[in-house]
């Protein structure tokens, strides 16, 4: 919920501008929001930029600068890149922290990975508690192997455990190489950190379901059902679905019998699934209520 209102607070801070009239200083704010908030908005960064530098505050320059360069970095332009960070060279040297590491950016940017890690390396070194050169090596690892960014997530959270997306990613990173209990752990975590994220009941349910088995399909019909319930405002079309398919699922297991809470359960989920689809006006709703209707009679 807290997530959810930063980013519509965010997002309502950067709309809030007239990007068809704004001023010089109206530009200013905006780069300064960007900065505050951590967003990636390149696009307007070099869009801006030229009328930013010549009116920025002295006190504001140099975090402009920095902002461009990344700006560049993303988009090729390795000629406006140069420029601002040789500014910032010229002014902090290649020895600041922040400096070196938008070198070793550029180094990237460049597909010079070596080059790149070795000073990501330098800084942590210099630095254990700085994050952002183990997230560059991590990037840097996920384009080229799998199984050392796994490592790298796994060293990354040894110093920083607190970070949620760094624990959903390297649940991401086992679920590619089918790893799904080491996933489901990183998840279980997850919940832990915010137990009210119907996401990550859906990815433990997902995964349960997946390992299969009649114990691991009831744990997913439990954790599909518990983010259908913390959804109760939203539609939840992917935790009905699953919770259909675990039915299902357990529908072919010998022995299994469903309870009369089971069958009340299933009926009630079916009949959401269908309102969602033919509110919607899905154009894939007469396949859906046709699968629907041939699953499961109870």
């Amino acid at each position: 919920e807290q997530k959810k209102e930063y980013i519509e607070t965010t997002m309502k801070s950067v709309d809030s501008y007239d990007f068809d009239t704004i001023t010089t200083q109206e530009k200013i704010e905006l780069f300064k929001t960007l900065r505050d908030r951590k967003l990636h908005e390149s696009y307007l960064v070099l869009k801006y930029a030229n009328d930013v530098i010549s009116a920025v505050p002295s006190n504001q320059y140099f975090d402009v600068c920095e902002q461009v360069v990344v700006a560049a970095l993303d988009f090729g332009k390795e000629d406006i890149a140069e420029e601002y960070l040789n500014i910032l060279i010229n002014r902090f040297s290649e020895e600041s922290k922040r400096v070196k590491l938008l070198i070793a950016m550029k180094y990237e940017q460049k597909k010079e990975y070596i080059a790149a890690e070795y000073l990501y390396d330098e800084l942590i070194e210099i630095d254990a508690t700085y994050s952002l050169p183990y997230k560059r090596k991590i990037a840097i690892a996920k384009l080229t192997d799998k199984e050392k960014a796994i490592f790298l997530l796994n060293e990354y959270l040894s110093v920083f455990m607190a970070d949620v997306n760094a624990w959903a990613e390297l649940a991401d990173l086992y679920l590619s190489i089918q790893k799904y209990e080491k996933a489901l752990f990183c998840y279980e975590d997850l919940i832990l950190s915010n137990p009210y994220n119907p996401h990550y009941y859906i990815k433990v349910a997902e995964i349960k379901y997946t390992l299969g088995g009649t114990d691991n399909f009831v744990e997913a019909r439990d954790n599909y059902a518990h983010a259908i319930e913390l959804c109760a405002k939203e539609n939840c079309v992917r935790a009905l679905s699953g919770l259909l398919m675990v039915f299902y699922a357990l529908s072919s297991q010998k022995g299994y019998r469903f309870d009369a809470e089971e069958q009340a359960l299933y009926k009630w989920s079916s009949n959401k699934l269908r309102t969602e689809y033919v509110d919607s006006k899905s154009p894939c709703q007469d396949i859906v209520i046709a699968i629907l209707d041939s699953i499961l009679d109870f």
